[in-house]
C-alpha cells in the first residue's frame, strides 16, 4: 500500500479484482469503504479488470506493477473510493515504467490525481531497476496534462500511437526536484528573517526530513545515485540532500561511507564526502578535517570551526578538489552574510543542546 497525506493506493489483489468486477457492493467490502454512484472511471471496464487478473496470475515479479484503487483516508463511514491508476507493467529492459490514473467525475479538481501520480511516482522510485517513468495521454486532455506537469513530467514526444503523446520523469528529475525545494524554502525562510532565529527552523526541519526519507528509499533501491545513473547535477543534488539531513545522525553516517566508496569509483567528487565528513565530526564535537564548517566569529564574521592539525588542512583540502583554506575564508567573507543570532556563548549552548537531541552525541 502506497499512503499519501490524504489517500491509501491500494495494491488490486486478485481477490479485489474479482470483488471489482462483482459490482460496487463486494468492491466496497473488500476496500472497506463507500464506493461512490460515479463509480468507475473512464478506461476502467470489464475487460481491464480481467487483463488485470490475467497478468497477476503470470508470476510474482507482476504484483504491484498494475492496478491500484485510490481510497480517501476517513474514519469509519467516510472512507471513500474516489479513483484508480497504477502502472501498466513492471519495469523494461531499460528502467521504464508507464503510470496511469483516472478520478471519479465529482471528486476532480481536489488534488487528488496529482497526489495519487506523486505517490506513485515515489513508490517506483524507490524499487530496483526504475529509472523513468513515462505517461501517455491525448494532446486535447488538458486537464490530465495539467496533473503530469504539475508533478514534474515532460513532454518528450510522441507515444507508443499515433495521435498520442508521451511525457517523462526521470529519477535525475526526483532528486533534483527534491534539491531545489530544500533551496526553495531556505531562501523563502531567509528572506523573511526566520530562518535565522535560534533553533532548527521547525519548516526547514520537515523538509530534510521528508526528503532524507526519500533519498534513503532511493539508496535502498539504487545503491548511492552516483554520477553514470542521474548525471553530475543529480548526484550533487543527492549529496546536498544528505548534507542538510542534520537530524539524521544514522543517513549521514552511512552516506559518508557512500560518497567515499562512489568517489573511489569515480562516481562523486572528493570534496562532497569531505564537507559531510567534516560536518559529522562538528556534530560529534570533534575537530574537522578540511575545514569546510564554518560559524560567526566574535566580530560576526564566517571563521572556521576548530580543525585537527590545522597546518596541514591545505594539503589535505588540496587532494580532495578543494580551494586554500584562505581563499575559503575570503569567498565566505565576500558574499551574502547571515545576521548574527545571539552571542557566541548562546549559539554554542544551543547548539550543543540540538546535537544531544538529535543523537548526535551522549
Amino acid at each position: 500500500m502506497i499512503v499519501t497525506e490524504r489517500l491509501e493506493i491500494l495494491p488490486a489483489t486478485p481477490e479485489l479484482t474479482r470483488a471489482a468486477l462483482q459490482g460496487p457492493r463486494a468492491l466496497a467490502e473488500g476496500l472497506n469503504a463507500t464506493v461512490p454512484p460515479t463509480w468507475p472511471p473512464e478506461y476502467l471496464d470489464a475487460a481491464s479488470l480481467e487483463f488485470t487478473l490475467d497478468r497477476l496470475a503470470a508470476g510474482a515479479g507482476q504484483a504491484g506493477w498494475w492496478l491500484y484503487f485510490f481510497v480517501r483516508k476517513g474514519a469509519p463511514g467516510d472512507r471513500m473510493l474516489i479513483g484508480n491508476g497504477g502502472y501498466k507493467g513492471p519495469p523494461s529492459a531499460d528502467g521504464a515504467v508507464e503510470v496511469g490514473y483516472g478520478i471519479v467525475s465529482d471528486q476532480r479538481r481536489r488534488g487528488y490525481a496529482s497526489e495519487a501520480v506523486r505517490g506513485l511516482l515515489a513508490h517506483a522510485f524507490a524499487s530496483p531497476g526504475v529509472r523513468r517513468v513515462i505517461a501517455e495521454t491525448l494532446p486535447e486532455l488538458t486537464a490530465s496534462i495539467g496533473v503530469l506537469r504539475k508533478c514534474g513530467f515532460r513532454f518528450i514526444g510522441e507515444g507508443s500511437a499515433p495521435g498520442i503523446v508521451c511525457f517523462e520523469r526521470t529519477l535525475r528529475d526526483e532528486i533534483l526536484a527534491m534539491s531545489a525545494d530544500d533551496e526553495r524554502v531556505r531562501e523563502e525562510l531567509a528572506a523573511d528573517g526566520s530562518l535565522f532565529a535560534i533553533g532548527y527552523h521547525p519548516r526547514m526541519e520537515a523538509v530534510h526530513r521528508r526528503h532524507a526519507e526519500r533519498l534513503r528509499a532511493i539508496v535502498a533501491a539504487h545503491g548511492w545515485p552516483g554520477e553514470s545513473l542521474v548525471g553530475r547535477d543529480g548526484a550533487e543534488g543527492a549529496w546536498l540532500v544528505v548534507q542538510h539531513a542534520i537530524g539524521e545522525p544514522a543517513l549521514q553516517r552511512a552516506a559518508l561511507t557512500w560518497l567515499q566508496e562512489a568517489a573511489g569509483r569515480g562516481e562523486a567528487p572528493a570534496w562532497q564526502a569531505a564537507m559531510l565528513e567534516d560536518r559529522i565530526r562538528v556534530f560529534e564535537g570533534r575537530p574537522q578535517i578540511f575545514g569546510t564548517q564554518f560559524d560567526l566569529d566574535d566580530a560576526g564574521l564566517p571563521a572556521p570551526l576548530p580543525i585537527e592539525a590545522p597546518q596541514e588542512v591545505d594539503e589535505r583540502r588540496r587532494r580532495v578538489g578543494l580551494e586554500s583554506l584562505a581563499e575559503a575564508i575570503r569567498r565566505r567573507r565576500g558574499g551574502p552574510q547571515e545576521p548574527v543570532r545571539g552571542d557566541r556563548a548562546l549559539r554554542q549552548r544551543e547548539f550543543e543542546d540540538w546535537a544531544r537531541a538529535a543523537g548526535w552525541r551522549r
